[in-house]
């Protein structure tokens, strides 16, 4: 994909995507999220999977069993930590 003059950037490895990928998220804390949950998961391993949903976007989560959060359908304010 073409930078923003034109040049296009050399390839990266999947390692260096997932590197980058994990610290930008790393640098994202103790953001409130309002959307809509859907999908909800509760398999026996006690963590509850489930999608947030915006008007264009979703996202996969989990909600670890440790966590206590007690996960619904519906529109929801989550924080992220």
């Amino acid at each position: 994909m073409p930078d923003d003059d034109g040049v296009r950037a050399p390839p990266i490895t999947v390692d260096e995507l997932a590197r980058d990928v994990r610290e930008r998220l790393g640098a994202i804390k103790n953001v409130d999220v309002i959307g809509t949950v859907g999908r909800v998961a509760r398999p026996r391993s006690g963590h509850a999977y489930f999608e947030l949903v915006g008007a264009s976007a979703r996202m996969g989560c989990v909600a670890w069993s440790s966590s206590s959060l007690h996960v619904e359908e519906g529109e929801a304010r989550v924080r992220v930590r």
